[in-house]
């Protein structure tokens, strides 16, 4: 009985632990295992083991009472990784102290810092982390940023892990003038014509109602004690408190706001504001007060409860940490699974409703980052839906909009099984999906060997199959639907079948050849873009060729460094890197260019001015200057839409850091390359 042993003997069984589960790894276990065994269906066979399992600090549970039984803080709905309590003084010191230590040393330059909005107090956090260390040192943070959200400016960090920049970039990839035809198109394929605003609403209220139970119940009963604090509210009940929850939490358009010691600014107050009138809406049946009763709390308003505001900011803190998760597990990890227009639109930090960026939009973001120079710029994380090459394909689609209404319904009566169908979101889905990650390598002619067909398909197989789990309206990761399962499976088997009769493949096959170029383009556009607008590009593991992986864990293969070296020490020199866009020494030429030239040229990309060109479109492009140095960068949004008029570029000469080549007047050769890089060669 470990009640009577005191401290000192404790530490000293502990200190034997090593040595105790050395013995225990070859001891025989059988017969001490054997007392605790019962006989299945003898219920009292088994009070041996259930009598032990009482004495520990913890019990044994059936995993599904995760939904209300858990009394900790986890990850998500992960009930097997606790959240640890970083804000106590102790657990910082304990959790953070190889990583400071690290950054004061100097062996790291910086911290990057994941699920920020996962934290009580993420002000308070970062200001301890920058107080930990003695020197300056680089301080980013994934915070996901709603549109016409800003990173709140008292964190003293450098600016975000990027996620902003992705869905800029590829909304400026997707033409605006295919938005009607595949608007269309997915509504007469699929027969959805859900507002993507609510189905992320429906989404959130699911995770809350099922995945985040224990969380919202917890919530829910601290709420409706706070509510007993003022007569106004007392007789409001906790399964109305709990509904008002919901639909506010189901309504906030931003993972969540920040009160804390300093209370809660007006933005955010003014949010919860609309969160609240949107949930008055949707649930009007409801008594009024019981949104009122969530509106003060969760705003710090003193006025219903001045003898308890302690507990008012305890239950405001704890719901900015409810809903981070359910904006995190509703749009992006089930939304972003149901709603499939364009699957490309579809990324963390999106909305799913917006189709293409304005460049207006992308030349006033640009500009405004300027003043966080530091902020990072993505376009794949281990987290992104599909690496950024296959986003850049399905990018191209709205060009190819006619023609992609016809093929996804001559493929589905390739494919259907009208006695096994599946769901015709996730077909959609299917399709774009395919497109996506189809290898850009794998040209008309160059057929690939079957061990690589064979291990792209099962990659394939994985990813949809993990998709419509996560869309979870078919089957779901616990208690799916096996049968449903089964019948995408067969589907993807048909789909996938590389034998010559398959009238499908052959008919992808020449879609996909069709719009390789387009694909490629937009690829190219993006990382040159990526690489030159004001910020920290971070090039993902392996993104130097072409990033088409599927989501989580595809993206995470080992990468062969060996032969990106092998292919960038064969480099061919100028333009001739560029004679086949789909090949990915294109990418690797380009990538290694402009990485080249921001070492030359340090400065003016840490610390250059941004301004739009004033161009017709398709072309777009911008200059950046400092200290007498200009880059001009200049591309052709629209591959091959119409021949765009030579490039009158400033007097002087110039250099084009793609092509490897010196200019002196008009420039035209966009049909080599889509994209242009230009920077001052000073004089003769």
């Amino acid at each position: 009985d470990r009640s009577d042993r005191d401290a000192e003997g404790r530490a000293g069984e502990l200190g034997q632990c090593p040595e105790f589960l050395r013995r225990l790894a070859h001891a025989d276990l059988g017969p001490a295992l054997a007392a605790f065994r019962g006989a299945a269906g003898v219920a009292d066979s088994w009070q041996a083991l259930a009598g032990l399992v009482e004495r520990q600090h913890w019990r044994v549970a059936k995993f599904s009472l995760e939904r209300d039984g858990l009394n900790y803080r986890r990850f998500f709905a992960i009930s097997d990784l606790a959240g640890v309590r970083v804000e106590d003084p102790a657990v910082f010191e304990a959790t953070q102290a190889l990583p400071l230590a690290l950054v004061g040393e100097g062996v790291a330059d910086g911290l990057r810092i994941d699920h920020i909005d996962g934290l009580r107090d993420p002000k308070a956090y970062l200001a301890r982390l920058r107080a930990s260390v003695a020197r300056p040192f680089w301080l980013v943070v994934e915070k996901i940023l709603a549109v016409g959200e800003a990173l709140p400016a008292d964190w003293g960090v450098d600016g975000t892990t990027g996620y902003e920049a992705t869905n800029l970039l590829v909304g400026l990839l997707v033409d605006p003038d295919g938005t009607e035809t595949m608007t269309q198109a997915y509504h007469d394929f699929t027969g959805d014509r859900s507002d993507p605003a609510d189905v992320v609403r429906v989404a959130k209220r699911e995770v809350l109602e099922r995945l985040l139970q224990a969380e919202l119940q917890a919530l829910t009963r601290r709420l409706a004690r706070l509510a007993t604090a003022a007569p106004r509210f007392r007789d409001i009940g906790a399964s109305s408190i709990e509904t008002a929850l919901v639909e506010t939490i189901a309504a906030l358009d931003v993972y969540r706001t920040y009160a804390d010691a300093d209370g809660m600014n007006a933005s955010d107050r003014a949010r919860l504001g609309r969160a609240v009138a949107a949930g008055r809406k949707a649930a009007a049946w409801l008594d009024p007060d019981a949104f009122a009763v969530v509106e003060a709390a969760l705003t710090l308003d003193p006025a219903p409860w001045p003898q308890a505001m302690a507990e008012a900011a305890e239950v405001a803190l704890r719901a900015q940490q409810l809903t981070g998760p359910a904006m995190a597990k509703g749009l992006e990890d089930t939304a972003l699974y149901r709603y499939a227009r364009l699957i490309a639109l579809n990324e963390v930090g999106s909305e799913p409703g917006r189709f293409a960026t304005p460049p207006g939009e992308f030349h006033a973001a640009n500009a405004a980052r300027t003043t966080t120079p530091l902020s990072m710029l993505t376009t794949s994380t281990h987290d992104t839906k599909r690496g950024e090459d296959a986003r850049a394909r399905i990018a191209a689609l709205p060009r190819h909009a006619a023609d992609w209404a016809v093929r996804v319904a001559d493929w589905h009566g390739l494919l259907h099984d009208p006695a096994r169908p599946i769901d015709p979101v996730e077909e959609y889905f299917f399709y774009q999906l395919l497109l996506g990650s189809w290898p850009m390598a794998w040209r008309p002619g160059v057929p690939p060997d079957a061990a690589e067909r064979e291990a792209f398909g099962e990659r394939v197989r994985a990813a949809m199959l993990k998709s419509v789990r996560e869309a979870a309206r078919n089957t779901r990761w616990v208690f799916g639907d096996a049968d449903y399962e089964a019948r995408l499976a067969a589907f993807l088997d048909r789909a996938l079948n590389p034998q010559p009769d398959n009238g499908f493949l052959a008919s992808f096959r020449a879609f996909e050849s069709a719009l390789a170029d387009d694909g490629a383009a937009n690829a190219l556009i993006q990382a040159a873009l990526r690489l030159t607008v004001p910020g920290v590009p971070d090039t993902f593991q392996g993104a130097e060729l072409w990033e088409q992986s599927m989501v989580d864990p595809d993206n995470r293969r080992p990468v062969d460094f060996a032969e990106r070296q092998r292919l960038l020490d064969a480099l061919p020199a100028g333009a001739a890197a560029f004679a086949c866009w789909t090949d990915p020494v294109a990418k690797l030429a380009l990538t290694h260019r402009l990485l080249a030239l921001r070492r030359e040229r340090p400065e003016l990309f840490a610390a250059g001015d941004y301004a739009a060109l004033a161009l017709a479109p398709p072309l777009l492009g911008y200059t950046r200057r400092h200290a007498g140095e200009t880059l001009v960068v200049i591309v052709a949004l629209r591959h091959g839409a119409a021949a765009p008029e030579p490039i009158t570029l400033p007097a002087g000469r110039w250099r084009e850091v793609l092509r490897q080549v010196e200019v002196e007047g008009p420039f035209d050769d966009l049909a080599t390359l889509p994209v242009a890089v230009f920077v001052d060669a000073g004089p003769r």
